[in-house]
């Protein structure tokens, strides 16, 4: 079976890529009518507002930082936290961390 082939084979419902930008929009033009998946990587960045709830946002950047061992291309690689939370936040991060409680 070609590879093109699977973009109008009706057994296939879902398209699941890790890769390149250029070829990850390709294929998803091509499938058109199919579910697709995109794992295309970059440079994750979160941005801790003043306003961000700590607790919260700590759990969710522990979780996104180390699951999978940070395997995964979505992983959180950066993370800018407003000066007033700085302190309290990074405590909170590293808690958590040691702690494992994510």
């Amino acid at each position: 079976m070609s590879v093109d082939r699977v973009y109008s084979d009706d057994r296939v419902n879902m398209i699941s890529f890790t890769g390149s930008a250029p070829v990850g929009w390709s294929i998803k033009a091509k499938a058109a009518k199919k579910f697709v998946t995109l794992e295309l990587g970059g440079n994750a960045a979160v941005i801790v507002d003043k306003s961000a709830d700590i607790e919260r946002s700590v759990a969710k950047c522990v979780t996104g930082s180390f699951a999978y061992s940070g395997q995964v291309c979505i992983s959180v690689q950066r993370i800018f936290v407003h000066n007033d939370l700085f302190d309290e936040w990074t405590e909170r991060f590293v808690e958590h961390r040691e702690a494992e409680i994510w």
